[in-house]
């Protein structure tokens, strides 16, 4: 046989056997150069109950997502009118069957009659009323929209189950705190919060405890975002000793990564929240004499 000849049947041997070499890196690379758009809201400077973390909170997905190659748009603070405006142009860029997107909104969000409202920072908080009437019907604004499974990633992420704005305005038998839990054919769903249970915040001028999470797992290379989410859960049940409980509701059909670039190495092996801790393996350390003295240092 010539050496031409012996050459090209070496050749087609990865195509006899299998994939070409290379095939797995060139789908990552398909994946991050797929269009992937993103709406974050941060709603805070309420006039009659403002919260701590949703500016910050926001702005850390939203620079998150940018070094994850989304395209993003990022909000403080709406009114009424720009709150749904914004949310209108997002519905028709999220129609794109080649377009994975991602919404995520952290402030206050109320739980009327089963529905879930989330809440302009003009809204006067008089009585339930006015937050039909003012308020941002997710269910009727934005996932009304979502009719049937698609083969694309849709997200929906809503740490907004904080205090009850409410609460010192109205009496009578107390109402359902938290969000209601909610679903659209094909997409994934994450609250902060379990439904009809409030989240936690973080320090003054820093972030809540579950979107320091979602930042921090968002970044993690090569992991599906189903199991990211559960590691996130996972994380905020350890730091709030289980008073906080991440939910999740997902109809997805397609796989998604957040940061598809690279494959992730083998993980730490994650205790759940209540698993106790091993103690560190004996070995010997060699110490020397101690000195003479030492001094010791909604709803």
């Amino acid at each position: 046989m010539s050496r031409r000849r012996l050459l090209a049947c070496l050749a087609l041997v990865p195509v006899l056997w299998g994939r070409p070499p290379g095939i797995h890196a060139q789908t990552r690379s398909q994946a991050a150069r797929q269009r992937r758009i993103a709406l974050v809201i941060g709603n805070a400077r309420y006039r009659d109950s403002p919260l701590n973390n949703p500016e910050q909170d926001a702005r850390l997905i939203a620079r998150t997502l940018r070094g994850l190659d989304f395209e993003v748009g990022e909000h403080l603070n709406l009114g009424a009118r720009d709150f749904k405006r914004v949310l209108r142009e997002f519905g028709r860029q999220m129609d794109d069957d080649q377009v994975a997107s991602v919404f995520y909104y952290a402030g206050h969000g109320v739980q009327i009659g089963g529905r879930n409202f989330l809440l302009p920072v003009d809204i006067a908080l008089r009585d339930e009323a006015e937050v039909r009437d003012e308020a941002i019907d997710l269910q009727e604004t934005l996932l009304a929209q979502i009719d049937r499974v698609r083969p694309r990633a849709r997200i929906f992420i809503i740490d907004a189950c904080r205090n009850d704005p409410f609460a010192a305005r109205v009496r009578g038998p107390r109402r359902t705190n938290g969000l209601a839990e909610m679903a659209a054919p094909g997409a994934l769903i994450a609250f902060s919060a379990a439904p009809g249970r409030v989240a936690e915040d973080g320090p003054v001028g820093g972030n809540s405890i579950y979107t320091q999470h979602l930042a921090a797992e968002l970044r993690t290379p090569g992991i599906e975002v189903e199991e990211m989410m559960k590691l996130v859960r996972i994380k905020v049940l350890r730091d709030t000793a289980q008073r906080q409980i991440p939910w999740v509701n997902t109809s997805m059909v397609v796989n998604f990564m957040f940061n598809p670039g690279g494959v992730a190495g083998p993980r730490r092996p994650r205790c759940g929240p209540c698993a106790p801790r091993r103690p560190p393996a004996s070995r010997t350390v060699r110490r020397s004499p101690p000195p003479t003295s030492r001094r010791a240092t909604s709803w």
